[in-house]
């Protein structure tokens, strides 16, 4: 069975932004947990707001990354079960072969059963005219 190029292509372009989202969501997993501990830990009002907001601003674009991280997951699902219903292909069809049986040379002499001196890489001898 031949693969498609385009398939190959549509699953190396899924499998690079799968990847790329999941780094995008490990930092800012980090950035998150980072930002909460030490929050949790300063005693300066100004300081400790400025990072709970950075903190929510994180867990608001990390809820972002995983609803399109989702979304990107269902399209690509939904893509392979569409290719998986198609009809089978048609089969193989040697165009050139056909072309070869539906043209039949006249005086060639394998198609009327006769053997000839002709050789393929001669020129083919030639006929002398009738005006004599």
């Amino acid at each position: 069975m031949e693969i498609e190029r385009r398939n190959i292509l549509r699953s190396v372009d899924f499998a690079i932004v799968a990847v790329t989202l999941a780094a995008m969501g490990a930092g800012l997993a980090a950035l998150l947990y980072i930002t909460s501990s030490q929050a949790a830990i300063e005693t300066d009002p100004n300081t400790r707001r400025y990072l709970l907001r950075l903190a929510w601003l994180s867990l608001a674009m990390l809820l972002l990354m995983v609803l399109i991280f989702t979304w990107v997951l269902l399209r690509y699902l939904a893509s392979r079960r569409n290719r998986s219903n198609r009809p089978p292909s048609t089969p193989y069809v040697d165009a050139w072969a056909l072309a070869g049986q539906r043209y039949k040379l006249k005086d060639h002499p394998q198609d009327l059963g006769e053997e000839s001196e002709w050789e393929p890489d001669k020129p083919p001898p030639k006929e002398e005219s009738g005006s004599e």
